[in-house]
C-alpha cells in the first residue's frame, strides 16, 4: 500500500497498482502494471486520475528505485487506460506506445497529437526481460496483449476482468475477433492473466474458455429470443436483463448485444433492416436458417 493506492507485487519484476479511475460501475479503478528492472521501468496502462493519485503512483516508482521509464504502453485507447499517462510522463519522461488503429482514440483521451504516439515494436526489452507485444483486437481494433516470457505473465487489458465479464461493442469492438483473442489466451503458456481491472486471474486458460462459453451461451439466448419474432437491440437488452438493474452499464450491455447480433448477421443466421419512423434496426432469423443455429 502506497498512500491510498493498493499495490501488489506479482513477482520480482512486476508491480500491480490499483489507480482510482472513472470507469464502469461497480469498478472504481484500473490496474497499472509497472515492469521494472534495476532503475528502469515500462509502465502498462495508466487511467485518468487526479493529480494526487498520479503523484502517489510516481512515489511507487521512486520507492522501487526507478529513475527512468523507457516506455509507456497502452493495451487500448480508452481513457480509463490512457488518460493518466501525460501526468505521469511529466514526472518520468518516456515514449508512449499504442497500436496505430487506436492512435486517434488515445490522442483524444490524452489530449495530444497522434504524432506524439508510436507504434509498438514486436518486443520490448528491459534488462533481461522480454515483453512480447501481440495485436489482439476484440475490445478495440488496436487492442494489445503483452507476454512477459521470463515470468509467463500475460497482460490481457480489457479482454478479461478480475471478476465478471467485459463488454465488446461497435464501433470498436468485434465479437469474432474477441473469440479469437480468448482462444489465444486459452492456448497460451501463461500461468497468470493480468487484467485491466480487478485481481489477477489464475488458470487463465480455463478462465478464458469459460468466458468464451459464456459469450456463446448469450449468443444462443439472443437467437432463441429472435426465433420468437423480430426485435431491436433495446428490446433484447430488456428481455435478457429483465431481472437485473444494469445502472450505468446498460449502454455497454446494449453494445455487447449489438456485437453478438453483428456476428450472427456475418454468419448468415440473422438478418436486419431499418424500420420507419425512427429507423431503429430490427433483427430477425433468416428464413433459410430457422431452427438451424448450432
Amino acid at each position: 500500500m502506497t498512500g491510498n493506492l493498493h499495490t501488489e507485487t506479482l513477482c520480482e519484476h512486476v508491480l500491480r497498482v490499483e489507480l482510482p479511475t472513472h470507469t464502469l460501475e461497480p469498478l472504481a479503478s484500473t490496474n497499472v502494471y509497472v515492469i521494472h528492472q534495476k532503475d528502469a521501468a515500462i509502465v502498462v496502462d495508466c487511467g485518468g486520475a487526479d493529480g494526487a493519485d498520479i503523484e502517489q503512483l510516481a512515489d511507487c516508482l521512486r520507492q522501487l528505485g526507478i529513475q527512468r521509464v523507457t516506455g509507456y504502453i497502452a493495451t487500448h485507447y480508452h481513457a480509463d487506460h490512457t488518460g493518466g499517462i501525460p501526468a505521469l510522463q511529466a514526472r518520468f519522461p518516456g515514449p508512449v506506445y499504442v497500436h496505430p488503429l487506436d492512435h486517434a482514440g488515445a490522442a483524444k483521451a490524452m489530449h495530444c497529437s497522434p504524432n506524439d504516439l508510436l507504434a509498438p515494436p514486436d518486443t520490448l526489452s528491459l534488462g533481461h526481460l522480454d515483453i512480447r507485444v501481440e495485436h489482439k483486437p476484440g475490445h478495440t481494433h488496436g487492442h494489445l496483449h503483452l507476454f512477459i516470457r521470463q515470468h509467463r505473465l500475460l497482460l490481457v487489458g480489457d479482454h478479461m476482468a478480475g471478476s465478471g465479464t467485459v463488454w465488446i461493442g461497435p464501433p470498436d469492438g468485434h465479437m469474432n475477433d474477441y473469440y479469437q483473442a480468448l482462444e489465444h489466451i486459452e492456448k497460451s503458456q501463461a500461468i497468470l492473466a493480468l487484467p485491466g481491472h480487478g485481481p489477477v486471474i489464475p488458470s487463465p486458460q480455463a478462465a478464458s474458455r469459460q468466458l468464451r462459453l459464456h459469450r456463446l451461451a448469450r449468443e444462443r439466448e439472443i437467437y432463441n429470443w429472435l426465433a420468437n419474432g423480430k426485435k431491436t437491440a433495446d428490446q433484447l437488452v430488456d428481455l435478457i436483463y429483465a431481472h437485473r438493474n444494469l445502472g450505468n452499464a446498460k449502454h455497454v450491455a446494449k453494445r455487447t448485444i449489438q456485437a453478438h447480433l453483428a456476428r450472427l448477421v456475418e454468419l448468415g443466421e440473422v438478418d436486419c433492416q431499418a424500420l420507419a419512423p425512427d429507423f431503429q434496426m430490427m433483427y430477425f432469423i433468416r428464413k433459410s436458417q430457422e431452427g438451424n443455429y448450432t
